[in-house]
């Protein structure tokens, strides 16, 4: 390895850590950063196998990190943590699968929306429906919740 060389790696090198000095990034997410930043391929690749030898870049880590926060909130449906993880570079990982999306929909409706009298269930149904949608939720899940809801309306008259 010639001079010019240690020097992009060791430039590179400290590139790379500032940008991990912010926030935990994927692979890909740092290897776009430094694609942005005209490193070669050749140095960006050594940059990142000894960030993950150094374990400063772990993706398995912060994939399970992510969904486990995005569903301890319990304000987003299983479509919406899918989709951020994968805009990260993220593989889905396994605790995803013991996610309760119906109990998180409950929780969601309940921090968002006031609890009031309803006079008009058509007006709330949709209401509800939008706000789950827009927040990741399957569409087999917005239909349990809004049937449930609507039941203990019918049952409060």
């Amino acid at each position: 390895m010639n001079v010019n060389n240690q020097d992009e790696y060791a430039n590179a090198m400290a590139q790379a850590l500032r940008f991990l000095n912010y926030r935990f990034l994927s692979s890909y997410e740092l290897r776009r950063k430094m694609q942005g930043k005209e490193y070669s391929d050749d140095v960006i690749n050594r940059v990142e196998n000894k960030l993950i030898e150094l374990q400063y870049l772990d993706d398995k880590r912060l994939s399970e990190d992510m969904a486990r926060r995005l569903m301890h909130k319990q304000l987003y449906g299983r479509f919406y943590i899918e989709q951020k993880l994968k805009l990260r570079g993220l593989d889905i990982p396994e605790i995803l699968n013991t996610y309760n999306e119906i109990e998180a929909g409950f929780s969601m409706i309940e921090k968002k929306m006031p609890k009031k009298t309803v006079s008009d269930m058509m007006t709330t149904k949709k209401k509800i429906s939008r706000l789950l949608a827009n927040r990741g939720f399957s569409s087999n899940t917005i239909a349990i919740i809004c049937d449930k809801i609507s039941a203990s309306n019918e049952d409060d008259y």
